[in-house]
């Protein structure tokens, strides 16, 4: 029984660590009278992440942080 409840703690506490290594992307698109916020997304995964940074074009940009 305690060796179910360690394996259990101890998968709390990594899904714990991975959820502080989240990210907040936000898509702002430029114009004339400044950047207007468009979307906000939290990404906890960085591939998909550095996807939507690249994805950024023209006056439409994605920044992560």
């Amino acid at each position: 029984m305690n060796k179910i409840f360690l394996v259990i703690v101890l998968m709390l506490t990594f899904a714990a660590c991975k959820k502080d290594e989240c990210q907040t992307c936000t898509k702002t698109i430029g114009g004339f009278s400044g950047n207007i916020t468009a979307e906000v997304r939290e990404v906890c995964d960085e591939s998909q992440a550095t996807k939507l940074e690249a994805s950024s074009e023209g006056t439409t940009v994605w920044v992560c942080e």
